[in-house]
């Protein structure tokens, strides 16, 4: 099993938040569609949901108990919160699209 590698602060806990198999199933029952689409067109409720679900899944994945609802789960963050965790999330992902596209424009 592989272990998060980023963690979410939640009610003063941190938790694991990745993408699981469990985490995109879990959101398109949720939000009534596919990620495979991509983030950058989802607003901050729908990114949010996506956030909850990774951190669910990792959760139940790992043995951990998260037990907050959706709901309670927004009630509880903020839209900074959200933006720093995909910011930190995605720093790796940023750098390799970033190396692709210079190596293209190279090409």
């Amino acid at each position: 099993m592989v272990k998060a590698s980023t963690y979410f602060r939640y009610e003063g806990q941190d938790y694991p938040a990745r993408s699981t198999m469990g985490a995109l199933v879990m959101f398109k029952d949720m939000a009534g569609f596919d990620i495979s689409q991509g983030i950058k067109s989802l607003d901050a409720v729908t990114l949010t949901m996506l956030l909850y679900c990774c951190i669910k899944s990792a959760c139940r994945a790992d043995g951990i108990e998260f037990t907050a609802t959706f709901e309670e789960f927004c009630d509880r963050i903020t839209p900074e919160d959200i933006t720093a965790w995909f910011m930190a999330s995605n720093v790796v992902d940023e750098k390799k699209t970033a190396a692709r596209a210079k190596a293209k424009a190279k090409a």
